[in-house]
């Protein structure tokens, strides 16, 4: 789950920064793909449109700025706590994803939560400089770790991680939570659409 933004999927969408995941990680989308002007007489005023553009271009701007400096060891040590966290968080809101799906209705804002914790850290490792490949790498390992980790070890490091989310979701501005929030709804919206297999 932790995607560079294509995402930030902390983590927005087209615009190139997860909301730093603030513009999160949309599929590819970069920042700038091109903007259409209108006839003023013609254009439809939209009141948070401006806001919105200005954070995603500074978003896109500071993650720029970020790709061009090598990261720091404090900044490779988040991102593999992030990448560490997300995997626990994201296999946590699968399991609660099927109790919702097996009947336990008031497991959804719980399941919300966990997403959105999940989503800080993805927008808050892409604004630091993360980006897809090595984030998908770091990922990948983490969740081979957490195979051979003891069930107790797992609890630990998912209640430790569901703080961690929480106080960066908290530090982040109006704008970038509405944004983890919405990627956040979109994503439990797909894994409780999902089938469950069978057995």
């Amino acid at each position: 789950m932790l995607r560079a933004p294509a995402a930030a999927g902390l983590p927005f969408r087209k615009a190139g920064a997860v909301g730093a995941r603030v513009s999160a990680p949309a599929a590819g989308g970069a920042l700038g793909t091109g903007w259409r002007y209108c006839r003023p007489l013609r254009r439809t005023v939209n009141p948070i449109a401006a806001p919105v553009r200005a954070l995603l271009l500074a978003g896109g701007l500071a993650g720029a700025a970020a790709a061009q400096a090598a990261p720091s060891e404090a900044d490779n040590q988040f991102f593999r706590r992030a990448a560490a966290c997300v995997a626990v968080l994201e296999n946590d809101a699968v399991a609660l994803a099927g109790r919702y799906q097996a009947g336990e209705r008031a497991v959804k804002p719980a399941l919300v939560k966990l997403t959105e914790q999940g989503f800080s850290f993805i927008g808050r490792a892409y604004l630091r400089g993360l980006r897809k490949e090595e984030a998908d790498r770091l990922t990948a390992q983490a969740e081979a770790a957490q195979k051979t980790m003891p069930a107790d070890a797992l609890r630990q490091l998912s209640s430790s991680c569901q703080a961690e989310g929480a106080r960066l979701y908290a530090d982040a501005g109006t704008l970038e939570q509405m944004i983890v929030s919405n990627r956040a709804k979109a994503r439990v919206d797909k894994l409780l659409a999902a089938k469950k297999p069978p057995g």
